[in-house]
């Protein structure tokens, strides 16, 4: 399935252990890339934070990618809006971003995999 998926890399999770499995993938798609020559498209990724909870959450988290060598920031509902402007007023209260996450080709991933 790993052909046909959209390709997301990222690694804004909240678990522990789902943070470093992601943060060892993302060194295996960097090798790739630089190796290989896979071509990884770093758009970032957001997940938004709708109360104060979500916002502990993601400090949570954002310290565990630090951990793994990662990236993950909190951002206030204004930095949100920054990045998304055409984002409705009051939708959320920030949110949790990873700059260098993107997306790969998933049948050229798979590819240089086998």
């Amino acid at each position: 399935s790993s052909s046909r998926s959209v390709g997301m890399v990222e690694t804004q999770y909240l678990d522990r252990h789902e943070i470093a499995m992601r943060a060892y993938g993302r060194r295996v798609v960097d090798e790739l890339e630089r190796d290989h020559g896979l071509p990884f498209a770093r758009e970032g990724y957001l997940r938004l934070a709708h109360d104060d909870a979500d916002l502990a959450a993601f400090e949570a988290s954002a310290a565990l990618q630090a951990e793994v060598g990662c990236d993950g920031r909190v951002l206030s509902a204004a930095q949100v809006v920054g990045l998304v402007p055409d984002l409705a007023a009051g939708a959320c209260v920030g949110g949790l971003w990873g700059p260098t996450d993107g997306h790969v080709d998933g049948h050229r991933y798979c590819d240089l995999l086998a």
